[in-house]
């Protein structure tokens, strides 16, 4: 409403003033009130602003363009900040394996770091064959113990999760020479970093693959995994698996997880 014509004892209630003595706007936050001493949820300076809710709720900050689309969201109360609705601390984690020769219907460990890559002996093949196998998923638990192929393949496919993480997205491309049908999955880990180094336990299905992908020669095909359990705790280890359920026809593919920093 305007002030225009009306009494201050109409109007002094919706005054905003900083209580601060008639000293107007200091060094120091001073919460904005009404002129009925209410507080708001803005505390200003003349170098500093903050906005601190009365309760956390789901928009205590939110910046929002000419037609009320939100461009800068912070939600107290699930600790999510957004620009443009995406996570502010969104990151991209990628995994992939390059004309692979797999075999058929065992799970594979995708390579999940930069590092260079050699195929010529049996490492990374066993690592897969005889250590995740070929049951519907792969194995819940790992022992590297006494396996110096074990340890090598482990280095280049663990993903040490050094953050509380959330899972948004993930994302697989895939060819194959010849057809094959090519099944995805992504599992969280306990990593033993006390007794039996690099040993896991207690895997965790966080996605997988609703249809198999089937794999061609003359094209890439790409699909979405379905997550299973978001949330991965730091400490983890993550590795994502590929699985040729045909045959033995070399393949490639890439695997792209969408996360976002939680704690």
């Amino acid at each position: 409403m305007s002030f225009t014509g009306k009494q201050k004892k109409d109007t002094y209630k919706d005054i905003l003033q900083v209580g601060n003595s008639n000293n107007g706007i200091s060094t120091s936050v001073t919460n904005v009130k009404a002129g009925d001493g209410s507080s708001s949820s803005l505390s200003v300076s003349d170098r500093a602003l903050q906005v601190k809710s009365a309760t956390n709720n789901t928009a205590a900050f939110d910046v929002q363009n000419a037609s009320g689309s939100s461009k800068l969201l912070v939600d107290t109360t699930n600790s999510i900040v957004k620009a443009n609705g995406i996570h502010v601390n969104t990151m991209y984690k990628e995994f992939g394996v390059f004309d692979f020769s797999p075999t058929a219907g065992y799970h594979y460990p995708l390579v999940s770091n930069n590092m260079m890559f050699s195929d010529s002996g049996a490492d990374f093949d066993s690592f897969g064959d005889a250590v995740f196998g070929n049951g519907t998923d792969p194995a819940t638990s790992v022992d590297l113990s006494g396996h110096v192929s074990y340890s090598i393949a482990a280095s280049a496919t663990y993903w040490y999760v050094m953050d509380d993480i959330s899972i948004d997205a993930i994302r697989v491309l895939a060819r194959a020479d010849g057809s094959a049908n090519l099944n995805f999955h992504v599992y969280s880990y306990d990593l033993d970093t006390s007794t039996n180094h690099g040993d896991l336990s207690n895997g965790t299905l966080v996605a997988h693959i609703g249809t198999v992908i089937g794999a061609t020669t003359t094209s890439l095909k790409t699909d979405v995994l379905t997550i299973d359990s978001a949330s991965v705790s730091s400490g983890k280890v993550l590795i994502a698996f590929v699985e040729n359920e045909t045959d033995t026809s070399d393949i490639s593919c890439q695997l792209n997880i969408k996360y976002h920093i939680t704690g």
